[in-house]
């Protein structure tokens, strides 16, 4: 299902770094009011995981939602932002809400009243009601209509609010996932948050928040002979660039339907990835949850899920720059690293040879990803080769502090990821582009060229 052009008057609609922040940190308000309701319904202490705001594609949703094996339930908002809400509880969350609700209507009932008080902030926000439809079961992600409303229709992705809640010291997750529909997003844009009405909350909405609030929030519909804020915090009131601008300029914001076009061409730069490892390996290969992010600098390493990795670094240069970043799990790494040997050579762990033979992997997938953009936004995009690390949580934060500086709050990441069934093998891919020129690429993009995704292997090899 899509739209077209979606859009503030005759110009497009831009998201800035203000405006993503300001609408992640009331995914989290939300998320802790649902954590505090879930932690007094079942007597467990509990904590906030990752938050972010991610452009999505349905495919992309029904891949996480697959790949968690949660039990999913489906609510429509009704009000000044209409849309939808899902709510998926993993295992351990199912065992333990089915013994503490027993008798006061079980996953069903606590998850409407997750939901209620996860939409309390929004209402706050939006400045009105909001009315929460009754529970759909989804018995089967991958064949259920989840009404997704595209950015345009030369894109499949649309902007999707994540936020997870955690039991503390045990297992037990919830996820949160909010996709608001297109009278919504315009809802989103038109909220003056200047205006006290907006800014009505309860108490315990920060008041160091709640004056950084005052701000334009939502997507920011900046018409394209305004001088807008710096995009993803590049630029400040005085003018000044950030990590990567002259000092003198200023980065527009990013056009939301072309980030989309790109969001498109990220998941195409994985499945050829992908294919490069199918041709180095003969292993055949899955991908899945690829998307543009928009993610707390601190809540990084807390999406890892506590998993050990092992990967490869590589900085591109060209339009856009940036930095890519490759991570296995360490004990899968060992598998395909050996795949790919002509014989498993004698030692524990992981050995010079397979270090090699990773970094040989990492050349391939970083070309088959790259190219694509390359491609695709008329640029020339090289890369250096790429290096080995033992401690990727460790390697991708001090990329991300290199990329964004010491002041950035959020970073902007492209996360994909590639699985096999015949080796217990997977990988994640996360990209780092450097804002300014990503925002001058996606300015000049074609959005008629996004189905030009091959490269030519002359190129490549």
């Amino acid at each position: 299902m899509g739209y077209s052009g979606f859009t503030i008057g005759v110009k497009a609609v831009h998201v800035d770094a203000d405006s993503l922040e300001q609408l992640n940190l009331r995914t989290r308000d939300g998320a802790e009011r649902a954590g505090r309701a879930l932690a007094e319904a079942v007597d467990t202490e509990t904590q906030i995981g990752a938050t972010k705001i991610t452009i999505a594609s349905q495919g992309d949703l029904v891949a996480e939602l697959i790949t968690a094996g949660e039990e999913c339930l489906e609510f429509e908002l009704r009000g000044p932002l209409s849309g939808t809400a899902i709510l998926a509880f993993d295992e351990p969350a199912q065992a333990l809400i089915g013994e503490a609700m027993a008798e006061r209507g079980g996953l069903e009932s606590l998850a409407a009243e997750l939901l209620d008080a996860f939409v309390d902030e929004w209402e706050a926000h939006v400045g009105g009601t909001l009315s929460v439809e009754a529970a759909t079961y989804i018995p089967d992600p991958a064949t259920h209509d989840f009404g997704f409303e595209t950015i345009s229709d030369e894109t499949e992705s649309a902007p999707l609010f994540q936020g997870r809640i955690e039991a503390v010291g045990g297992d037990g997750r919830v996820k949160l996932h909010l996709l608001p529909d297109a009278t919504s997003l315009e809802t989103l844009l038109s909220v003056d948050e200047s205006d006290g009405d907006s800014l009505d909350v309860t108490d315990d909405f920060d008041a160091d928040e709640n004056a950084g609030a005052s701000q334009d929030d939502g997507f920011a519909g900046t018409l394209d002979d305004s001088e807008p804020e710096g995009a993803f915090g590049m630029g400040d009131s005085n003018g000044d660039g950030g990590l990567f601008d002259d000092a003198e300029e200023e980065t527009p914001p990013l056009p939301l339907d072309k980030l989309s076009v790109f969001s498109d061409l990220t998941r195409a730069g994985t499945h050829a990835a992908a294919e490069r490892v199918t041709m180095m390996t003969g292993i055949e290969t899955e991908t899945e949850i690829a998307g543009i992010s928009f993610t707390p600098i601190d809540d990084i390493s807390a999406d890892l899920g506590g998993k050990t990795y092992v990967g490869t670094t590589t900085e591109f240069e060209g339009t856009p720059s940036g930095h890519l970043v490759i991570m296995f799990p360490e004990d899968g790494a060992k598998r395909i690293a050996e795949a790919m040997m002509p014989s498993i050579p004698d030692g524990e762990g992981l050995t010079p040879m397979h270090e090699s033979a990773l970094e040989e992997l990492g050349n391939i997938m970083t070309s088959g990803f790259i190219d694509g953009w390359a491609n695709v936004l008329q640029t020339s995009v090289d890369h250096t080769p790429p290096e080995f690390s033992d401690d990727m949580e460790l390697t991708l934060l001090e990329v991300v502090t290199d990329q964004l500086g010491p002041f950035q709050t959020h970073a902007y990441t492209i996360e994909s990821r590639i699985t096999t069934d015949s080796v217990a093998f997977d990988c994640e891919i996360h990209a780092l582009p450097n804002e300014a020129q990503l925002s001058a690429a996606l300015d000049d993009l074609l959005v008629a060229r996004a189905d030009q995704v091959e490269a030519d292997p002359e190129d490549v090899f």
